[in-house]
């Protein structure tokens, strides 16, 4: 029984490798908006299921102006992004997607930890395939999200982000 079980488990994973793709890359940002700088880094892993369906998960810290009007000048972030990837134009090379996203933020001021949040959105992008790589851009976001502090009230937000805060830029490799 157990060599069936193996051999099974084999066969499944045989069977989706071929057909799958792993990419691993990531995105970086940088936005600075009326002297106020913010700057995301965010490795991401991912698995194409077929040509239009990908699953994923980036991991990201970030700092910049304190979020939802608290009292810190500078927050600190550390984000975990699983997603679903949809691609829905292809040209050529090129190709505009879209990442439905559920976002658990930890959010961090004056070195002491001062909330979280968990989020659920929509992230669209575009990408340029070279070869192996893959050169990708996500442009905006929208969403609801709940910020939860250490302290005091809930804060719920739903929306449309199109500034530079939303914008990243970065490159996968392909296996």
């Amino acid at each position: 029984m157990k060599k069936l079980l193996t051999t099974f488990v084999v066969a499944i994973l045989a069977t989706v490798s071929v057909k799958a793709q792993v990419y691993v890359g990531g995105g970086v940002g940088f936005a600075s908006i009326d002297d106020e700088t913010t700057y995301k880094i965010v490795p991401e892993i991912g698995y194409s299921l077929n040509q239009n369906w990908a699953l994923g998960i980036s991991l990201g810290i970030s700092k910049g102006p304190a979020v939802f009007g608290l009292d810190s000048d500078w927050a600190e972030q550390i984000e975990v992004t699983p997603y679903a990837r949809y691609t829905f134009f292809r040209s050529g090379d090129f190709s505009v997607f879209c990442d439905g996203v559920f976002q658990y933020r930890s959010y961090k001021a004056d070195g002491e930890g001062i909330g979280h949040s968990i989020g659920i959105g929509v992230m669209p992008g575009l990408a340029y395939n070279v070869s192996k790589f893959t050169f990708a851009a996500h442009v905006g976001y929208l969403g609801y999200s709940n910020f939860k502090p250490k302290y005091g009230n809930g804060v719920d937000a739903f929306g449309l982000a199109l500034d530079g805060r939303s914008i990243t830029v970065g490159a996968y490799y392909n296996f």
